[in-house]
Parts: C-alpha cells; sequence; structure tokens
C-alpha cells in the first residue's frame, strides 16, 4: 500500500538489519528532487522511524520529495520496489534493513541507471548504481563496554548475540573491546562472558524474537557474576529487562545495556535497570545521501556511518545516572575523539 504522507507526521511516531545502492534515472519533482524509501516489514519499527526521521529531515531542509512505501510481508517489499522502479519518479530508492536489501538485489542489477541506496548491509560494493551504507556500530558498543566495566561492581559483564554473523558480532566485539580498553587505563581485570573477540565465539540466541529465551540467556549470565547484560539479539533481548527486572526487586543491582534505540526511552525503566542503550540512528545515513544526491556528490559503493556522523553513539544513561561516576563520564569525550580519528582500535 502506498502512504504519500508529510513525513514531519511519521516521525512522530516511532530489529533488525538491512542492504544495498550510480547514475540518475528519476525526474526532478520537489525543488531538487525525490527518495523514495521501502520500508521493512512492521510499519513505524525503530528503524523504518529513524529512516523516516532522516527523509523529513531532507524534506524541510534539502527541499525534496519523498514517499514511503510500507509492507506487511516479503512480498510486498518486492512488489514496493517494482512499483517503485516502474514509476519512474524516484532519484534515490532506498532500502530499509535486510529483507529489502536481499528483495533489492534484481533490480538494481536489472536497472543500472536507477540509483539506490541500502542500509545496514554491504556487498562489499560490487554494484555502482548502490551505495551500501554501514553502520560502525563498534564504536558505540566500545563506549558502552568501557562504562559497563566502569560501574560493575563484580568484575563481570555479559553479552549475548542473536545470530553469530557481522551485524551482530560487530557491537559484540566493540563492547568487549571497550571493557578491555577499561583494563588496560586503570589497571581492572573486569572479565566479559559470552564473548571472545579473538576467537570470535560466543553466546547466542539464535532467534530475534523470543523475550523468553533472552530472559533465559541473562539469568543464566547474571548467575555466573556478571552485573550488566548487552543482549544483541532484537526483540530477544527484551526479556533481559524483565530478569534484571525481577532481580532488581529482590535487592540484586543488575543492568541492561539496551541495542539499537534507547530502551529506557522506548519503556521507560521504571525498575532503574537500564544503564544506557548502543544507538544505531539510520536517519543521519539518509539525510546525508540526500544531500550528496542534491550536491551532485552522491557515488555508489560502500558508506561507513558511526560517531563521527551522529549515526551510532550510547543513549543518556538517564534513570542510572547516578551510579556512573563524573571520572568515566568525562572520559567519554576522549575515547569519542580517538576512535574517530583512529587511534582507538573497536574492532579486532
Amino acid at each position: 500500500m502506498r502512504i504519500r504522507k508529510s513525513l514531519i507526521v511519521l516521525v512522530a511516531l516511532a530489529t533488525l538489519v538491512a542492504m544495498i545502492g550510480v547514475a540518475p534515472a528519476g525526474a526532478n519533482h520537489g525543488a531538487n528532487g525525490k527518495i523514495c524509501i521501502v520500508n521493512d516489514i512492521g510499519g513505524v519499527n525503530p528503524f523504518n522511524a529513524s529512516a523516516a526521521a532522516g527523509a523529513a529531515e531532507a524534506e524541510k531542509k534539502l527541499h525534496v520529495d519523498v514517499d514511503i512505501l510500507d509492507a506487511d510481508t516479503p512480498a510486498d517489499i518486492t512488489a514496493n520496489i517494482d512499483q517503485f522502479v516502474s514509476d519512474g519518479d524516484c532519484d534515490l530508492i532506498f532500502g530499509v534493513a535486510f529483507i529489502v536489501a536481499v528483495a533489492m538485489e534484481p533490480f538494481v542489477i536489472a536497472n543500472p541507471d536507477q540509483a539506490f541506496v541500502v542500509l545496514d548491509f554491504t556487498t562489499g560494493g560490487i554494484y555502482p548504481n548502490v551505495a551500501e551504507v554501514v553502520f560502525e556500530v563498534d564504536e558505540a558498543a566500545f563506549l558502552a563496554g568501557y562504562i559497563a566495566a566502569g560501574v560493575s561492581e563484580t568484575g563481570k559483564v555479559g553479552v549475548f548475540g542473536g545470530l553469530p554473523i557481522p551485524p551482530v558480532t560487530a557491537f559484540m566485539d566493540g563492547y568487549a573491546l571497550g571493557v578491555e580498553w577499561y583494563n588496560s587505563v586503570y589497571g581492572a581485570d573486569v572479565e566479559v562472558l559470552g564473548w571472545d573477540p579473538d576467537l570470535q565465539s560466543g553466546l547466542f540466541s539464535f532467534t530475534f524474537t523470543d523475550p523468553a529465551a533472552g530472559q533465559a540467556i541473562a539469568s543464566a549470565l547474571y548467575d555466573q557474576g556478571a552485573d550488566s547484560v548487552f543482549p544483541v539479539a532484537g526483540p530477544t533481548g527484551f526479556g533481559v529487562i524483565d530478569e534484571a527486572s525481577l532481580r532488581t526487586a529482590n535487592g540484586e543491582e543488575v543492568r541492561v545495556v539496551g541495542v539499537d534505540t534507547d530502551w529506557s526511552a522506548d519503556f521507560g525503566d521504571p525498575d532503574r535497570v537500564i544503564l544506557t542503550s548502543v544507538i544505531k540512528d539510520l536517519g543521519p545515513a539518509v539525510f546525508n545521501q540526500a544531500a550528496a544526491w542534491v550536491d551532485g556528490t552522491w557515488t555508489g559503493g560502500v558508506v561507513h556511518e558511526g560517531l563521527a556522523e551522529e549515526s551510532a553513539d550510547i543513549a543518556r544513561f538517564r534513570k542510572l545516572n547516578r551510579v556512573v561516576p563524573g571520572f568515566l563520564k568525562n572520559d567519554l569525550k576522549e575515547l569519542r575523539s580517538g576512535i574517530i580519528d583512529g587511534s582507538i582500535p573497536t574492532s579486532p
């Protein structure tokens, strides 16, 4: 179903990943052209919503027209891509999430004069008419690992993933290396349970849709002494909040690190268990790609977005602000600078 709407309204509404994106095919509609977005399944999910926010900003600041198609099934996604390509009036066609990216590939090959942008997936840049936006989530996860180590009272922090795939393990790598960096700075020995970045092996739920499984894994990690757990497993990770809340009610001090969006803002955190979240924001990438099109610098290939582009970061500490010492907060500024200039590595 086609959804033509002012993106300003859509953003007011706001797990799992996305893919592919040289030559202009669309006609100019707004003063500076038109961008079209093929949403992931599920309507206003966090990734669709953040992409919409970027499109809203582009609509307002770059004076481009915007068209968005929602999907309820994989078949809808294919039909939506086909509709945008057949219309022939989209300057850039964006794909949100992995399922969209996979469905988009045949259209990319069959329409070399149409420009595409895929978010959160890369083929290594094999298609010249596709900009493939890769989010450097390891950079933000590094900061979360550093903070989790710094506030740990047991000397152990936990992490698990949904599947052993790069979009997941990138978070886990950054998190573990952040803990290691904290140890090196302060002479500590905080242990990471659930992931070894050198061996690239660890703990996985093998599902992104089962909060009960996430709760069971969190329970095991807390039982092993971890006092924070970082689930990189989409809604499966919501079960970690449940487990942390139960334990907090029983007098334990355990915490959660959210993923993709600001979980404290999303869920309210009434039990004060969410330390921070590692945020992946598609909005800046959508705006940056539209801006490149408008100013004539857009090209296909792999595009990296992270702390420097404000596409990845950690959320404010909110209700657990009091447990994060001032010296750790002060460290974040120096860490961000080092990560951005490349002097602090965030991946193995």
